[in-house]
């Protein structure tokens, strides 16, 4: 960190390139046959990434990182999805750690010469052609010369990358997808291209053939060698442990047991008491369920009788109405108004017999004025034992617009006997009004009834 502390005041952008991880062999590299190495020889580390950015951000926190160069070797395009996802995944946590990056850069969007190892490793998402020849003829010479074709051909890889960077998501079937891929061609023994020597220091021209790793190199999936097996030995350690632990106890038991033989009959009854508990506690649990259940059914048995009488007494209370409809009272009161009905009809006669010929056209107007009033009465009675209070509405409109019409008529004549008989009709509609109050008095008596069945039913429920 020395150069980056003189200038870290002075930067906009810290770049970082990061490729993978070197095993160490002395004072040079090793290639062990354990790790996943890519075809220039770098072990493959997608944790190493989100550690570099933590140690970084911590001795700077205050700089903004970017992706400067990440990518591997991969002619055969085997690792490189997953190479792709897992390192993309340890960015993504950086970030969430709190890592301010900027921007991340992929190495590389086609095969390239490489000033250490030439053309052998193949890092391109796009592949390379430099084996096919294209031919040039001059016109003048005639004389042929051929050169690479270098044809673009994009990997697998290509259009996977170009999802992530368009979409700005990894899915998790992306992830599964790559590394199933991936894990079916080790379990095939399938081998790929390798430009390094059997020691991993010098550089090949020719690729060699090396098989691919079962090692889990993923981000958050890799386990240090050392690691694991200092994992594996403390796990035996506690086990070792707990065992003896078991052994002393029963041990010491015994040599309880052994110096004083009372100390089994204790062990024993107090067994035997907790057995007991909790059969009573069982059995305490079952005779409350059935209390429970005998309540409930109480309860129902109530709510049904209590449910029972009040439809009794309401069919009582409905049947007092229809008695009170149908009384002698309301009898008289009918033959009243007919009475009433037939007398208005004598006096309009009589009040028009000698006026002039129009007259009796107002009386009979006047006449079925009454009469169709009366008759509307008549019929809303008749099924007094269906009341409803638009009934009881009805009956008042007929009676009030037939007493109105008659008075309307009796305008026309405007004599002493008119007068009379505009009395008499306001009578008639008055008797209405009386009789169909009664029958109102009976109908509110019967909703207040009803009303009081509700809400002790309600109560009743609750």
């Amino acid at each position: 960190f020395w150069f980056h502390d003189l200038i870290v005041d002075k930067v906009d952008i810290c770049g970082v390139n990061y490729y993978g991880q070197e095993w160490i062999s002395g004072a040079s590299v090793a290639v062990t046959e354990r790790e996943e190495y890519s075809d220039a020889g770098r072990s493959l580390y997608p944790d190493g990434m989100f550690l570099v950015l933590q140690a970084f951000h911590r001795r700077y926190p205050n700089t903004r990182f970017m992706i400067t160069e990440n990518g591997v070797a991969d002619e055969v395009d085997l690792i490189r999805p997953s190479y792709i996802v897992e390192h993309l995944l340890a960015l993504h946590a950086a970030i969430k750690s709190g890592v301010d990056v900027a921007g991340y850069v992929f190495w590389t969007i086609s095969d390239n010469w490489e000033w250490a190892d030439g053309y052998c490793p193949k890092f391109g998402l796009v592949g390379v052609d430099r084996e096919g020849t294209n031919t040039n003829i001059d016109i003048d010479s005639e004389e042929a010369t051929s050169f690479p074709s270098l044809e673009r051909s994009p990997r697998a890889s290509y259009h996977l990358f170009n999802s992530i960077a368009t979409s700005g998501t990894i899915t998790t079937g992306q992830r599964r997808k790559a590394w199933a891929s991936l894990q079916e061609h080790v379990h095939n023994g399938t081998t790929r291209p390798f430009c390094r020597e059997e020691n991993g220091v010098g550089a090949l021209d020719e690729a060699t053939q090396r098989p691919l790793s079962s090692r889990d190199w993923r981000f958050g999936h890799y386990v240090a060698p050392d690691a694991q097996a200092q994992k594996l030995a403390l796990q035996n350690e506690l086990n070792l442990l707990m065992n003896q632990a078991h052994v002393a106890a029963a041990a010491a038991f015994a040599d309880i047991e052994a110096s004083n033989p009372r100390v089994g009959e204790v062990v024993a009854a107090a067994t035997a008491a907790a057995e007991e508990a909790e059969q009573a506690a069982k059995r305490a649990r079952k005779a409350l369920a059935a209390h429970l259940a005998e309540a409930q059914d109480l309860a129902k048995k109530e709510s049904a009788a209590l449910k029972a009488s009040l439809a009794e007494k309401a069919a009582e209370a409905r049947e007092r109405a229809e008695k009170l409809l149908h009384s002698e009272a309301a009898e008289n009161v009918r033959g009243q108004m007919e009475k009433l009905s037939t007398d208005a009809r004598r006096a309009f006669e009589g009040l028009f017999s000698k006026q002039s010929k129009e007259g009796p056209s107002v009386v009979d107007t006047a006449t079925k004025a009454a009469e169709e009033a009366a008759d509307k009465v008549r019929k809303l009675l008749q099924n007094a034992s269906v009341h409803k209070q638009d009934v009881v509405d009805k009956a008042g409109r007929a009676a009030e617009d037939a007493a109105a019409r008659i008075r309307q008529l009796l305008q026309q004549a405007p004599t002493q006997k008119a007068r009379v008989a505009s009395r008499r009709a306001e009578e008639a509609a008055a008797l209405v009004r009386a009789v169909l109050s009664v029958g109102g008095e009976a109908e509110e008596h019967g909703n207040r009834q009803r009303e009081a069945e509700r809400e002790t039913a309600r109560r009743a429920e609750l």
